[in-house]
């Protein structure tokens, strides 16, 4: 029995395991991209929330300041 070797039907044409091997690298690159776009989305969205809990925290410090009596204020 021969073993047939793989002939490149044109010049520069990869093997099937050297397509595959591509393939494989380009869809872990792909997931890999898709986890930094997430993981840029969870810190935005932690972002936001931050800020919202400032300005709620700076909102009740104003109230708080605004009821107490003229005097004790600076």
């Amino acid at each position: 029995m021969r073993v047939q070797r793989w002939m490149p039907a044109r010049p520069g044409a990869r093997p099937p395991v050297a397509q595959a091997a591509a393939a494989v690298v380009r869809t872990v690159w792909q997931v890999r991209q898709v986890w930094q776009v997430w993981q840029v989305w969870q810190v935005w969205q932690v972002w936001q929330v931050w800020q919202v809990w400032q300005m709620r925290q700076v909102r009740q410090v104003r109230q708080v300041w605004q009821m107490q009596a003229p005097a004790a204020r600076p």
